[in-house]
């Protein structure tokens, strides 16, 4: 029965590909949280058919084995962080003996040594045989460059670094993140790259299977804040500043959209939601998706734990995307509307995953004297899946007003570099 069902899907792909054509898709990344859902756009692109070789350190998150693995050409395991790439040999053997690669999808460049081994291989089949290099670089690049013509508001020509060198290493020094993806983009923008490129500046992404925990984190915190009763944390220097946020979903539509225009190509994109926010008006938006209307609002106070926004300087403007691209944002109400359910459908699917989210809570936010039982209410509403996560926690008893959290005190940094360390992007 097996060999029948694998024999009638491998028919089923054929056919697929013979009426679609089909393009190669080199992958860097892509089981994770932004790569998984650019992959499940192009899989089910009505229009064309994708041959996906995926190169990763085989982790996967989520139900990104059974949403993404399977439909895969070839998956190749290799940690571009700690490996050089001649001693991945199924990445070098695919790399040449793959006549065309179409699109390469870089999901996972972190720095300029990884982003420079990728383009050397690939420059090296020659010209013509790489169709385009799709790189996913982050708003932290304006951090390390010399400011925006309007105040707050970046623009993708704002990406010039200091002339001086003194002020350059110290902005370099206060966002070792930022300076780094724009010395990928350095790389492919630069003389040493013959492959056209498409490269998309993304400010702190939101939606489903949310790798880095962030979203799932601040959603967990809500839902159990008549319980936990502590307010939640903004830092200062946070409490006024706009940033951009954009959906994930966005990002998948808005790579497929500029795969088709091959005159968009050699240039960079900002993308994000229409709207900037505040922090503190996020979550407000945010707790009234979770809890509802008509429940006691939750509250706010000055703390150190934060892990939105990951940039200082404010929002980007996302006009060129929208003009170049004919690309539209999703409402923030869809992204709600989208995200939230998922997560509480997910505290029960993804056991893993739901671990790591409240053991970040466990660490930084709840209070010492409560946290045994904290894990075990979460214990008991995982072994209940019979009920919604909704009517579980409206059985709970209220907290302490217990005004901060009780766990440890931890800097932004570190808990940007933890994040960063548990993602594939």
């Amino acid at each position: 029965m097996i060999v029948w069902w694998l024999a009638l899907m491998m028919t089923c792909v054929a056919g697929d590909a013979a009426s679609k054509g089909v393009k190669n898709v080199l992958a860097f990344g892509g089981n994770g949280f932004i790569g998984s859902e650019v992959l499940d756009a192009l899989f089910t692109d009505p229009t064309q058919y994708y041959s996906v070789t995926l190169v990763s350190r085989g982790n996967w998150y989520f139900d990104s084995a059974t949403r993404i693995k399977p439909k895969l050409h070839k998956t190749i395991s290799c940690d571009r962080e700690d490996s050089d790439l001649e001693f991945c040999t199924d990445l070098v053997t695919y790399i040449k003996e793959t006549p065309r690669i179409d699109i390469v999808l870089d999901f996972s460049a972190y720095n300029a040594a990884v982003m420079s081994a990728s383009l050397d291989l690939l420059n090296e089949k020659g010209p013509d045989k790489v169709g385009v290099y799709v790189f996913i670089s982050s708003d932290s690049i304006y951090e390390v460059c010399r400011g925006s013509a309007t105040p707050r508001v970046a623009g993708e020509e704002d990406d010039k670094r200091p002339e001086s060198e003194e002020e350059r290493n110290l902005l370099n020094e206060g966002d070792s993140y930022g300076n780094d993806k724009l010395e990928c983009e350095e790389l492919l923008r630069g003389p040493g790259n013959k492959i056209p490129y498409l490269i998309f500046r993304l400010p702190d992404v939101l939606g489903a299977r949310d790798t880095t925990d962030r979203w799932w984190t601040y959603q967990m915190w809500i839902e159990f804040y008549d319980f936990l009763k502590v307010p939640l944390l903004i830092p200062v220097e946070n409490r006024k500043l706009k940033t951009s946020y954009v959906y994930v979903k966005d990002v998948a539509r808005a790579i497929l959209l500029a795969l088709n225009k091959p005159e968009s190509w050699k240039s960079v994109y900002n993308l994000g939601l229409e709207e900037p926010l505040t922090l503190q008006e996020f979550f407000e938006r945010m707790a009234v998706a979770v809890r509802g209307q008509g429940r006691e609002a939750v509250t706010f106070d000055t703390g150190e734990f934060n892990v939105f926004p990951s940039v200082s300087r404010g929002s980007v403007t996302i006009e060129k995307a929208k003009r170049v691209l004919e690309w539209e944002p999703s409402t923030w109400e869809t992204v709600f509307k989208e995200t939230v359910p998922f997560y509480k459908e997910a505290f029960y699917k993804f056991t893993s995953e739901r671990d790591d989210a409240s053991n970040q809570l466990t660490r930084f936010v709840v209070p010492r004297h409560r946290k045994g039982e904290f894990l075990r209410i979460i214990d008991e509403l995982a072994a209940n899946p019979g009920i919604s996560l909704d009517e579980h926690l409206a059985t709970l008893g209220g907290g302490s007003n217990d005004q901060g959290g009780g766990g440890s005190q931890v800097t932004p940094e570190q808990l940007f570099e933890e994040m960063m360390t548990r993602t594939e992007l």
